[in-house]
């Protein structure tokens, strides 16, 4: 059998194990023509087989299954209203920073790009609330992990599942003072596609692009799904309805995710984890209690192992909560199950992205996209209307 490694392009998901697992330094990670790292040998390699032992595609990292599912709100209203939808991670990440630990997740650089930021103190949290719809880079963040468990400091890891599942492939063994949370996710697209579309807001408003929160709940509430654009200069700040902004509305559609993403062999009919907690927003609330959507942003919460049952009973004064059964959300929130699917349109997006130009890619601006978009909004609210009108009757 080949000691190298050779995942096939399409199944690699850029999580470092290997890289950062090989004793000669003889694997780098290369950037694709869409964006996207992979695993490239260099002429260091001795063919130790060290790298197909902690890739987790070809080595499955061991799976959580004992589950016990809730909804979450935190209960600080002004952690609330900066997190994406309920507050859960922030107050899993204020139990380990009380801990004295430490707390990696996903935050931009000065740059505007993502990866797998460490933070230690509680005002810096802030930087890994929200979502940044784009893969992060997990650099050198599973050896520094690595580092921290050993001299005894209690670390929680919040990521994509897959990259939980190369953390997970990397360390080799379970630590009791590591807490592993993944995202329940639809995919991730590539840093190259969302500088593309930095490039073209700085553009379109001629100002130096500053942040980019997408989901914002600042201007219409957490079910608006609005993107804030924050400039340097004189524009200041834009919101642009999500729907109609060219890069969530493609990331909506699935059109934008790296090719892994489509096979995600963490979203199955087997409803495998990798990690201790897995969390996703919950819009589906208005399909199984409508009557508990305070628009202010509510996490689904899996908790898959017994470690994550502990620390679920440290932090559950810090939110409000309710237990839900799998069978009220399963088939509803289907990214837990199924992956997505690949649209035709991914091919159009990748294949001319050195190319690519928003404003015709996507029609921002066509009326008829704008018309289809709101009179779907209207008969949703209008659906709503009459709902609530027969059960006062």
């Amino acid at each position: 059998m080949n000691s190298i490694i050779t995942v096939n392009h399409n199944d690699c998901l850029s999580c470092r194990a290997c890289e950062l697992s090989c004793p000669k330094n003889a694997i780098d990670m290369v950037e694709n023509e869409e964006g996207f790292l992979y695993p490239n040998i260099n002429g260091n390699c001795i063919e130790c087989g060290v790298c197909r032992k902690k890739c987790p595609i070809i080595t499955h990292s061991p799976f959580r299954q004992d589950k016990t599912s809730y909804l979450v709100q935190n209960k600080d209203t002004k952690v609330l209203k900066k997190s994406t939808s309920g507050g859960f991670f922030r107050a899993i990440g204020d139990e380990i920073i009380d801990s004295n630990g430490v707390v990696f997740g996903a935050a931009y650089d000065e740059q505007l790009n993502v990866y797998q930021k460490k933070v230690v103190k509680k005002e810096d949290l802030k930087d890994l609330q929200g979502s940044k719809y784009v893969e992060s880079d997990t650099k050198d963040s599973y050896k520094d992990v690595k580092k921290l468990l050993e001299d005894g400091v209690n670390v929680l890891y919040t990521g994509t599942a897959c990259q939980i599942a190369g953390l997970n492939s990397f360390l080799g063994k379970e630590y009791e003072n590591l807490i592993t949370v993944d995202i329940i996710c639809h995919g991730v697209p590539s840093r190259k596609l969302f500088h593309a579309y930095c490039d073209y807001r700085t553009r379109k408003f001629n100002d130096e692009l500053k942040n980019v929160i997408f989901r914002d709940k600042e201007s219409s509430g957490w079910t608006a799904r609005n993107t804030k654009i924050i400039f340097i200069g004189k524009a200041k700040k834009k919101y642009v309805r999500g729907i109609l902004d060219p890069y969530f509305a493609a990331f909506i559609r699935g059109e934008t995710y790296r090719e892994s993403c489509y096979k995600c062999l963490y979203q199955n009919s087997l409803f495998y984890r990798p990690a201790d907690f897995s969390i996703g927003d919950f819009f589906e609330i208005d399909k199984v209690a409508p009557e508990k959507n305070n628009k202010l942003g509510l996490s689904l919460v899996i908790v898959n192992s017994n470690k994550g049952r502990r620390v679920f009973e440290l932090i559950k004064d810090k939110v409000y909560f309710e237990k839900i059964k799998e069978e009220d959300y399963l088939y509803i929130k289907s990214n837990i199950i199924v992956p997505s699917s690949r649209p035709i349109g991914r091919n159009n997006i990748y294949e001319n992205i050195d190319s690519l130009d928003y404003y015709n890619s996507y029609k921002e601006s066509k009326w008829w996209y704008r018309i289809k978009w709101y009179s779907i909004e209207s008969l949703k609210k209008m659906y709503s209307i009459i709902k609530f009108v027969i059960r006062k009757k």
